[in-house]
């Protein structure tokens, strides 16, 4: 499915209106079942993870971004290299 991106449309004219419209129903219908799509994820993953043992590390086995990351986001450390001192930016 591809997305056409108009510039800025001036809606005075019932065409452009129109095309207008079009768009934002065709964006609000996207939404929407993005939206149910996410919730029904969330719930059957609430429903399952009580009885699922493992379920973390399969996920971390199957889903594409875990495979390429090579590593669980757990044993990341975010935190190294986010503190900057306030000497080296002059600041006492």
């Amino acid at each position: 499915m591809g997305f056409v991106f108009r510039r800025k449309l001036d809606c005075s004219t019932p065409s452009n209106y129109r095309v207008c419209f079009h768009q934002y129903t065709f964006f609000c219908f996207l939404f929407l079942f993005l939206q149910k799509q996410l919730v029904a994820q969330k719930i059957h993953i609430e429903e399952n993870e009580d009885r699922d043992t493992g379920l973390e590390q399969r996920h971390n086995k199957e889903d594409p971004d875990c495979i390429k990351a090579k590593v669980p986001l757990g044993d990341l450390d975010l935190y190294d290299g986010t503190y900057i001192t306030l000497e080296s930016k002059d600041i006492r």
